[in-house]
């Protein structure tokens, strides 16, 4: 059987078009009826373009490959003829086609192989001009039939076509300062502090308090002043963050309860914290991600830069100490306060300019203090009795793994994978699935699974079958335990709590619902406090009994 179709799918639209769609291979609606992006895929592509007033006859529609795929899996194709042959004749037309203006890049296979990058959710968005052409990365239209959620995002894309048609990429313009030092370091405090606004941005070391730089931006002009001592403090550098953080410029973040927190934690407190973009995106689009990275490439013109500065943050204070690039970081930090201002820009319009959506967001800031003093408070812990409970756990998953191990006769993982053969393979089981068809173990199918064992143990007549069947209850619930206590222990015993025996997390204005989420603290200490199980609080009334 051959893994590609042999029923050719020809490109569409006019060898002159100003615009190229590009997907990745045919699917089977496109298989028959003989052209690119038809189907329920198709319905979602035009019906975007015809938005922007689009049709299908203007554009020049092609796959890189005109051939379907097994199974629609595009690994077939890899280093195929008929792969290598669409991409050359996509190469061509747009070497050929002097009026073609904008490619759009459907999924991650056209982004990889028009433009050698990868992960159409970070660059998509993203306008890049490569040779006179402009290119737009997008979702492909058959994952937003997929996951309709994502649809604001792409019609958002395709809205920047008319845009991007008439003006092209405009040229963004910064101006940065990277390091300034001594007189230029005052001046470059004088100039902040004339400015009406800033939005801030730390970097620090990972799971650290340790700061490395504070980068400070203002329309297109960005400074970014950095701590040039790792293990004390560097005298000009604090200085001058005091003198900035405490002066009545207006502050702006992009989840700033972090930054604020770090900076507090170093002594530094911030004064006239005075917008914050995550939660002005919040309050504008709260069933969209709220991540810098994506509100960029919504409300701004600069294209995806979050792997720029990725690579040079640092795991560790010794990492730091090693040859690194520590100036790409630093370009990095003034990237992020520039975009953030551009989307402060955007959101400050729309949200000015609506009375529900201004209440709604001096609500959520007015919750920052409160959150910021819950994270410093914590919770303080009982370290003897914390002690007891990690020995009573640690003894408890080993008399159940001992049992585990006696009922299959040999040592096994409740946690491995493997645990799916012995359950379904080796007890005959019934298999659970999820909803995407993939067989599962996780607790759900297994308190499931305990339901159904039970019945069957009523239905018992023999002591033989009835042993049989005590057997895979057995096997369950100690899986089930083994898995359950090790999560105590990993998630809520054994965190790193602060030097002041205290446990802490970082509150956050949280998902669409509005609900808080929380996260361990700024330092890399404590764990998620609004998921401490009762489990581990009745464990007060029992665990001194046990141990």
């Amino acid at each position: 059987m051959g893994y590609i179709s042999e029923i050719q799918v020809p490109p569409t639209g006019p060898d002159d078009a100003r615009i190229l769609l590009i997907g990745e291979a045919p699917g089977e609606a496109e298989e028959v009826l003989g052209k690119p992006f038809v189907g329920t895929a198709g319905d979602i592509l035009w019906g975007a373009l015809s938005q922007e007033s689009i049709s299908r006859d203007e554009v020049k529609v092609v796959n890189l490959c005109n051939y379907r795929p097994a199974n629609n899996n595009f690994q077939y194709l890899i280093d195929s003829k008929e792969l290598t042959d669409g991409i050359e004749d996509i190469l061509k037309y747009i070497e050929l086609n002097k009026n073609l203006k904008l490619v759009l890049l459907f999924g991650n296979k056209p982004l990889h192989y028009l433009l050698g990058k990868n992960g159409i959710s970070k660059w998509r968005g993203s306008a890049i001009k490569k040779d006179g052409i402009i290119y737009l990365p997008c979702y492909h239209p058959a994952y937003i039939a997929r996951v309709g959620n994502d649809y604001p995002i792409f019609a958002s894309d395709i809205a920047k076509i008319p845009k991007l048609l008439k003006d092209g990429i405009p040229e963004n313009k910064f101006s940065t300062l990277i390091d300034p030092r001594g007189l230029q370091l005052k001046e470059a405090v004088d100039e902040i502090i004339s400015w009406p606004e800033t939005t801030t941005d730390i970097e620090s070391v990972m799971d650290s308090t340790h700061i490395l730089c504070v980068g400070f931006g203002y329309r297109d002009r960005s400074i970014c002043i950095v701590n040039h001592s790792i293990d004390a403090g560097d005298f000009e550098y604090g200085q001058a963050i005091h003198s900035i953080l405490g002066s009545s410029v207006k502050k702006i973040f992009q989840g700033g309860i972090f930054d604020t927190l770090m900076l507090e934690e170093n002594g530094y407190f911030t004064e006239n914290y005075y917008w914050d973009t995550l939660i002005g995106a919040h309050v504008l689009d709260p069933e969209l991600p709220l991540s810098l990275a994506h509100l960029t490439s919504m409300y701004t013109d600069i294209p995806y830069f979050k792997d720029m500065g990725k690579s040079a943050i640092p795991e560790n204070e010794k990492s730091w100490n090693k040859a690194v690039k520590r100036n790409l970081l630093y370009e990095y930090n003034c990237l992020d306060t520039l975009a953030d201002y551009k989307v402060y820009e955007y959101q400050k319009k729309e949200i000015e300019a609506d009375e529900d959506f201004l209440r709604t967001f001096n609500f959520e800031m007015s919750m920052l203090p409160m959150l910021r003093h819950l994270a410093q408070s914590g919770m303080l812990i009982d370290q003897e009795r914390r002690a007891k409970i990690r020995q009573f756990l640690v003894r408890k998953i080993k008399d159940d793994q001992l049992i585990l191990n006696s009922i299959f006769g040999m040592d096994v993982n409740a946690n491995s994978k493997k645990m799916q053969d012995k359950i379904y393979g080796e007890m005959g089981l019934p298999m659970k699935k999820k909803k995407t068809g993939q067989t599962t173990l996780d607790e759900d199918a297994i308190i499931s699974l305990i339901g159904a064992v039970k019945s069957k143990l009523n239905e018992c007549k023999t002591e033989a079958s009835q042993f049989e069947w005590m057997k895979k209850l057995g096997a369950l619930t100690m899986t089930l335990s083994i898995r359950g206590n090790r999560k105590l222990l990993s998630s809520y015993i054994d965190p790193v709590i602060s030097l002041d025996g205290r446990i802490r997390s970082t509150y956050h204005i949280g998902p669409e619902t509005g609900r808080l989420s929380s996260s361990k603290y700024v330092d890399g200490t404590g764990n998620n406090g609004q998921t401490w199980p009762r489990k581990v609080l009745d464990y007060e009334k029992t665990e001194t009994k046990q141990v």
